[in-house]
């Protein structure tokens, strides 16, 4: 990559929303699928705009229009007016790249004003093409000066939802833009849907969209949009009426045309033909809803290859608009073009600014393709397609040999299968574990995804050899190669398939990615079903060989080939889940057997078991064969543009060629390394170059040692430390220095959670015994020291409401992603976690007509597993508040929120259940906000339910391994955004500068942050614990020991450090008496089951879980 290239990106200042991630590509697609709805919106809404909903349904029947209606073919004024605004935001990142800070209301307006003046010339070739094969509306020159209603100015800002990737700075960006145009609430409500674009385009997840947007205007005061959005969510369902739709307006207002294109595609579910046919079927301005309705669904899930393809017929001004959106992408990805070509087109002022060049382009023929291409199979496809040859040909871009190339195992398999003399199940085995170059983007580790003319699925390209890397024909598709096993592609072959390209003249063969799955499945054994007969209801992890004796909790994540799903009766079933981090390990791979610890560091490296700094340890401790001279130097080869000492682990890696061969100790060539590499096991699929510098720091870390003297060189040959020229002995160390093991993995993702409700479920029951007791009492009773082990009652050390709380949490936000799952809109968990605390009341001897509300009137008993537990109807002391709040709503039915509020609580009973929210999604903003909404239900100060977020980031940040420092700083940011948050932020910096000491008295915790009874207090209590400590015993002990609520604060440590160390942590002779510990565990593994890329589906789990 250049210099320039960099410098440009980092001129920018902050990354695009197309700019970083392994899924860009799809983001583009997205980012395409929005402007294409919008102009599909736009052109079925025209047709009816300015029609009554009895009109339409007179002309087109009782569903109204549902397809094009014949009109003039003419380019459309909005669609002209987004390609302008396309074109103007690609010239102001150019300014921006170019160093500029461009002003974007005044960018978009000049480009507006010098079209008016040039018409009917366009700047922009793209846009002059289409003009010169089109007549131009002749409505468009008086609607750039003027719309006609306030909803038409929202297409003015919509290529903006590519500008950033920070939805906070693209709300001031937009919002500031839109107002040079827009009065203040027009401007808000345009931004926020620009919020929802760029949402739905970087996280496929129209939900998320939504509630970004609402959390945006909800700082603001009394926006119109907010309360439109609200009604909308109310009203969506199945069979939505134009005149129920009419009830949010008539799309006259940008506001009012956001929440009917919102609704329409809520209400049927995000179907892209149903959902347009609501939007522009109502008395109003059909055009604007229809448009953004086609621009939310382009831009969601799978962009615009989910568009069907019959909509792509007839779209006059489609190819500009698809042309335009293309190079936008291009843009603002992470290397912006800036040829000559891209200079004309998109041209910026010599001072950075954003003007069009004076010079005009005379119109061009049109291409006469008109609209994005469409396949009857997927819809409207974008991609070129790229051919290769017919399979089984040789193909473009091979080497032919003058000798037979010797096959590889694959390459063998292949020939038997083309030969009819064996089965293509061995191919796709061999295909598993062969060592592979894998054809990738140019500069980029990742895959090439390649359409083949013919073929409904992509293609990823592997090549068995070097000579097989193909020649695209096609400069800017350029070819680059990374070497990968067939094990580590299946990730990405769900929907994809694999073609392998060979060597010679062999057949190139396609694999189906889907086969290819199953056939990586491992086999099922008798002591799986017996294991699988122990774990009813539950996934039933696989480890690999390597690991297969180990017990489970020493086996990381990485060394699980999948998981089998186990029914209720505990019968293995054959529903399988690949594990999309599994490292096959040597042993899988056919490594042969190590002769040395070095190979065995040297094979575990290779296949990512060990690190590169434990494999340059394990190099630079031990002692080597050397390639030499007659003489018994050691000989120096030129190899990839430097000087390399070839070594081997075991002398059979030296080939039998060489003139000598010698023994050394590698810590004895320090020296050599300022000028030359080391190359180890040369040719062997565990080589390993290692750069002269990188092994003198290695060599740096290691403890001096006495030397020793040689005893002798190997194979007879002089010994290495001696000197050619007298034979006289030099220093050497003798011993094969003992290789380092492999480095103890942390704690994985899994292990976290799972040790963050262990940890809480403890430090509960630790805190339970003495919740009520001073520091005096605790004293009196238990030593000078406090509480140093659970107490136990009839042998079990018992946890109080608060770990029964964060079970049913837990419980309620498993339903809620059954329910999203079913239903992809409904993002919100509260009414679920609702639900779920309603059969809690219902256990704290409350009958369940009484406890349950509304949802008492749909079953005549609680549903879903957890409530079947006996142990969970204990009473432990319940909290007023909650039991109050909960009564109110199964009287009320309504929900607290922080704008409904049920009382002024800020009692911790919010925030000692809250920790579970941290899986509910990847985005810790949006955890942030759901697990207030769960504390609101109970606790409506902002201290009760502002805790709760704090907690569930800084625990959603741990158990993705970033540091707990990081995690705090990253709550404070969120909790900054929410009004009220001063006293809540006051005991957050007090708990992280009282932890600067250490573990303090419990009178000084007691002076400085409280006895932990509110929920600012609580929160401050238990980080403060973890912070100040290095291990999960102490923390969860200083936790509990003090003057107040003892196992609110317990729980709230247990479950930060839990996270921070993992289950592991937790003592196993506290974990044995722990109450309900099977059930916490159980609850963890399923939330952590349901919340995996391949969830369950069975009956069984619904049954367990159930969703409505």
């Amino acid at each position: 990559m250049a210099d320039g290239e960099v410098e440009r990106r980092t001129r920018r200042g902050e990354p695009t929303v197309l700019g970083r991630g392994r899924d860009r590509e799809e983001r583009q697609g997205r980012a395409l699928g929005a402007v294409v709805g919008f102009a599909i919106g736009d052109r079925l809404g025209s047709a009816v705009s300015e029609m009554s909903w009895p009109q339409i349904r007179q002309q087109f029947g009782d569903r109204g229009i549902t397809s094009y209606a014949p009109t003039a073919e003419q380019l459309p004024s909005s669609l002209l007016r987004l390609a302008l605004s396309l074109d103007a935001v690609i010239r102001a990142d150019r300014a921006r790249v170019a160093g500029d800070e461009p002003d974007l209301g005044q960018a978009l307006a000049e480009a507006y004003e010098l079209a008016a003046q040039r018409l009917p010339a366009f700047a922009n070739d793209v846009i002059a093409e289409s003009a010169a094969h089109y007549p131009i509306d002749p409505q468009f020159a008086s609607s750039l000066a003027l719309v006609d209603n306030r909803a038409d100015e929202v297409v003015r800002y919509v290529p903006l939802a590519l500008w950033t990737e920070v939805y906070s700075r693209l709300f001031q960006a937009a919002r500031g833009a839109a107002s040079t145009s827009a009065d203040a609430e027009d401007a808000s409500s345009i931004a926020a849907f620009v919020v929802m674009l760029q949402q739905c385009i970087f996280t496929h997840n129209p939900g998320r969209g939504l509630t970004t947007a609402e959390r945006l205007l909800g700082e603001l005061d009394d926006s119109e949009l907010l309360a439109l959005l609200s009604r909308a969510e109310r009203i969506a369902r199945h069979g939505i009426t134009p005149e129920q739709i009419e009830q949010l307006g008539s799309g006259d207002t940008p506001a009012e045309a956001i929440a009917i294109a919102f609704c329409a595609a809520t209400a049927a579910s995000w179907d892209f033909d149903e959902s347009l046919r609501i939007a522009v079927n109502h008395s109003g301005n059909s055009a604007v809803t229809g448009a953004l309705c086609g621009a939310l669904l382009g831009s969601s899930f799978d962009g615009v290859r989910g568009i069907p393809a019959h909509w792509a017929e007839g779209l006059t001004g489609g190819h500009m608009l698809h042309r335009l959106a293309q190079d936008a992408c291009e843009q603002f990805g992470p290397e912006p073009r800036d040829d000559a070509e891209w200079q004309q087109r998109y041209p910026i002022s010599p001072a950075g600014g954003t003007s069009p060049a004076d010079a005009v382009p005379s119109a061009t023929e049109d291409c006469g393709c008109d609209a994005p291409r469409g396949s009857s199979a997927e819809g409207v496809e974008l991609k070129d397609s790229v051919g290769r040859g017919e399979s089984g040909s040789t193909g473009e871009g091979k080497m032919s040999r003058a000798t037979e190339p010797e096959l590889t195992a694959l390459e063998q398999a292949i020939e038997r299968y083309a030969a009819e003399q064996g089965p293509i199940e061995d191919v796709y085995r061999e295909f598993l574990v062969a060592s592979l170059l894998l054809v990738t983007s140019p500069d980029s580790s990742q895959p090439a995804f390649f359409q083949v003319e013919g073929q409904p699925k992509e293609q990823i390209w592997v090549c068995t050899d070097k000579s097989a890397v193909p020649d695209l024909g096609m400069p800017e598709l350029g070819a680059g190669t990374t070497t990968v096993n067939g094990y580590r592609l299946l990730p990405l072959l769900a929907e994809r398939n694999v073609r392998i390209l060979t060597q010679g003249e062999l057949h190139d063969l396609q694999l189906i990615g889907s086969r290819a799955i199953e056939v990586s499945a491992p086999a099922v054994t008798d002591e799986l079903r017996a294991e699988a007969a122990r774990q009813p209801g539950t996934w039933l992890a696989v480890p690999d060989q390597m690991y297969r004796d180990e017990a489970r909790e020493n086996i990381p994540e990485h060394a699980l080939i999948g998981a089998y799903w186990v029914d209720e009766n505990g019968t293995l079933s054959a529903r399988y889940q690949l594990n999309s981090e599994y490292r096959p390990s040597p042993a899988t791979l056919g490594f042969p057997q190590p002769e040395s610890p070095l190979e065995k560091v040297l094979h575990l490296w290779t296949t990512g078991y060990v690190s590169d700094r434990s494999m340059l340890l394990a190099v630079a401790q031990s002692e080597v064969a050397l390639l030499a001279h007659e003489d018994g130097v050691p000989a120096a080869i030129p190899l990839g543009g430097k000087s390399a000492l070839v070594a081997g682990s075991s002398p059979k890696y030296i080939p039998d060629s060489a003139k000598g061969k010698v023994r050394a100790a590698v810590a004895q060539m320090k020296r050599a390394f300022d000028d030359v590499d080391l190359v180890v096991d040369l040719g062997a699929r565990h080589q390993a170059h290692i750069g002269g510098k990188a092994l003198l720091r290695a060599l740096e870390e290691l403890p001096a040692e006495e030397p020793q003297p040689d005893p002798g060189g190997e194979t007879g040959g002089t010994p290495a430390n001696t000197s050619p020229a007298t034979g006289s002995a030099q220093p050497q160390v003798q011993a094969q220095p003992q290789q380092p093991a492999p480095p103890a993995q942390p704690p994985n993702p899994h292990e976290r959670f799972i040790g963050s409700m262990l940890g809480g479920a403890m430090g509960d029951a630790l805190g339970f015994a003495i919740e009520f007791h001073d520091i005096g009492m605790i004293r009196r009773n238990h030593g000078d020291a406090g509480l140093t082990r659970p107490v136990l009652r009839d042998g079990v050390a018992q946890v109080s409401d608060d770990t029964q709380m964060m079970l049913f949490t837990l419980e309620g936000l498993i339903r809620a992603h059954v329910a999203r799952r079913i239903n992809p809109t409904d993002n919100d968990p509260v009414p679920e976690v609702q639900h779920a605390y309603q059969r809690w009341f219902h256990t704290q001897s409350q009958p369940w007509d009484r406890a349950g509300g509304p949802y008492a009137q749909h079953l005549q008993q609680p549903d879903g597993w957890l409530i079947t537990h006996p142990e969970l109807f204990s009473t432990r002391a319940p909290g007023s508040t909650c039991m109050s709040a909960l009564a109110k709503f199964a009287q009320t039915h309504q929900h607290a929120t922080p704008q409904f509020k049920i009382n002024d609580s800020k009692g911790c009973g919010g925030v000692m259940r809250a920790a579970p929210v941290a899986v509910w999604s990847n985005d810790p903003a949006e955890v942030f906000f759901a697990a207030v909404g769960t504390a609101a239900l109970t606790h409506s100060h902002p201290s009760g339910y502002l805790s709760a977020g704090v907690l569930a980031v800084i625990v959603h940040q741990l158990i993705r391994d970033v540091p707990l420092p990081e995690s705090v700083r990253m709550a404070r940011d969120l909790l900054l955004r929410w009004r009220r948050h001063e006293e809540q932020l006051k005991f957050l910096d007090a708990a992280v500068e009282l932890a600067k000491k250490g573990a303090v008295s419990p009178e000084e915790i007691k002076d400085t942050l409280g006895q932990g009874w509110v929920g600012e207090e609580a929160l401050a209590i238990g980080l403060y614990a973890a912070l100040a400590t290095d291990n999960l015993r102490d923390a969860l002990l200083l936790s509990v020991n003090h003057s107040g609520d003892s196992d609110s604060t317990g729980i709230v440590c247990g479950n930060i450090a839990g996270a921070l160390y993992g289950a592991r942590a937790v003592p196993p002779e506290w974990l044995a008496s722990l109450e309900l510990r099977e059930l916490v565990e159980t609850l963890a593994k399923d939330a952590l089951v349901e919340f995996s890329p391949g969830p369950p589906t069975d009956p069984g789990w619904t049954r367990r879980y159930p969703a409505w």
